[in-house]
Order: structure tokens, then C-alpha cells, then sequence
């Protein structure tokens, strides 16, 4: 990662290193998508994987993170549902600038995941 942040890619490579998982880069996936990467990578093998979300000023935020625009990753670690929710942990959740009220954990739909992937996608 660089101060400019992290893309995709970076992850992937990243993840793979530290893992020995051979990650994918997929953009925007559809929360159909999302429910068949949450069964695979947390249900039968046990990985989590990261979610590269935007949030726009105006727009809907996820985790009472500020509105403003946020590109921002989170790590899946689970979920509920057969796959229809996600369960995240926000790494941002308690710093300075506005992640002060945010909480560790939380759950979202792959529906609302999918809205917030849009632009950016996930690696898995």
C-alpha cells in the first residue's frame, strides 16, 4: 500500500503472500455473485476475503462511517443467512476523522455490499 491507498491488485498480491491463497481480483460483482464468494471462501475453505467499497457524500454510508467520499476496504469474515448477509470487520472503526462512533464488526447485506463494491469490486 502507498499514502495514495491500495488498489485491487496490490491486495490480491497481498493477501496471497501472507496466505498462500491465490486471491482473484473481481469488479462489481452482483450480490448473486457475493453470496456464491461467501459460501466458497468463508464457507468451505475458511478464507476471508477483502471488500473494496466507495461511499459517496450524499449517498448512503455503511457503519456510521462520515458522509463524505470514502474508499475504504473492509475484510468479510463470515456470514449469516446462507450467504444473503455478510459479516465485516472495518479496520477503520474508532480512528480520528469521523470512524470515531464505528464499530469494529457489523453485518450488511450482500445487496448493500454489492451497491458500495459497485465501483471498486472484491478480492477473493
Amino acid at each position: 500500500t502507498t499514502k495514495a491507498g491500495s488498489d485491487r491488485l496490490q491486495v490480491r498480491n497481498g493477501l496471497k503472500w501472507v496466505s498462500g491463497v491465490a486471491y482473484e481480483a473481481i469488479s462489481a460483482p452482483s450480490a448473486e455473485q457475493l453470496m456464491v464468494i461467501f459460501r466458497a471462501n468463508i464457507g468451505r475453505s475458511g478464507n476471508p476475503f477483502a471488500v473494496n467499497t466507495r461511499e459517496e457524500a450524499g449517498d448512503k454510508h455503511y457503519n456510521k462511517h462520515p458522509n463524505r467520499g470514502i474508499g475504504h476496504f473492509v475484510l468479510a469474515t463470515g456470514y449469516t443467512n446462507e450467504g444473503r448477509n455478510g459479516k465485516m470487520l472495518d479496520p477503520a472503526a474508532g480512528l480520528k476523522g469521523g470512524y470515531e462512533n464505528s464499530a469494529k464488526t457489523f453485518t450488511l447485506s450482500v445487496t448493500d455490499i454489492a451497491f458500495f463494491t459497485a465501483k471498486r469490486g472484491v478480492v477473493a
